[in-house]
């Protein structure tokens, strides 16, 4: 076997095991990594628009970058809550269909669908059930939080990236430079 394949199946390894271990603190990062470099994008396209022959301030940028996102979110959540609303509202509708066909069924097939679904349902544990929405509900939540405090983490420290990029890399500081920014360039690219 070649040299590169077993060091290249070695890093998939370590960072697979990385992910495994420490994944509830990885993920988050990753997520508002990304997340920054969504809202940073959108930070150089506000930067391309004008207003009265001058552009908007880098900060003021930034904050509305940051408020756009937070809008889409908002958005999203909206329109998520909406289609739960009229989930409910059809739920009658729904329900009478179910029992119509499964009133079918029993009379073409002897087979009492209610009965069996009336079993089932009495079988499920409420309680379980509603401690494991519970606990996802938090761990989103949980999540969510880490997310936003490691974005705003990354946006409190990004005007010191480079003076520390420069203080550990010292002699190496142009390459290692020139490889997270066509790191960065590249997600934006893939993201956009």
């Amino acid at each position: 076997m070649n040299n590169s394949l077993l060091n290249g199946l070695l890093l998939f390894s370590i960072l697979l095991a990385l992910l495994w271990l420490g994944g509830d603190i990885l993920l988050p990062v990753i997520f508002a990594f990304l997340l920054w470099v969504i809202i940073r994008s959108w930070n150089k396209q506000l930067a391309k628009l004008s207003f009265k022959g001058k552009q908007i301030p880098q900060k003021l940028r930034g904050i509305l970058s940051f408020i756009i996102f937070i809008l889409l979110i908002l958005t999203l959540g909206n329109i998520l809550a909406a289609d739960l609303r009229q989930l409910s509202t059809v739920y009658p509708e729904i329900e009478q269909n179910i029992i119509t066909i499964s009133e079918q069924i029993k009379t073409s097939t002897s087979f009492d669908l209610a009965a069996f679904a009336r079993e089932s349902v009495a079988s499920v544990d409420v309680q379980g059930v509603a401690t494991s929405a519970a606990n996802i509900a938090t761990s989103f939540s949980t999540t969510l939080f880490t997310i936003v405090i490691y974005l705003l983490y990354i946006f409190s420290e990004q005007k010191y990236f480079d003076k520390k990029l420069r203080a550990v890399s010292k002699e190496r500081y142009g390459e290692k430079s020139k490889l997270c920014h066509d790191i960065i360039m590249s997600i934006e690219q893939y993201i956009s």
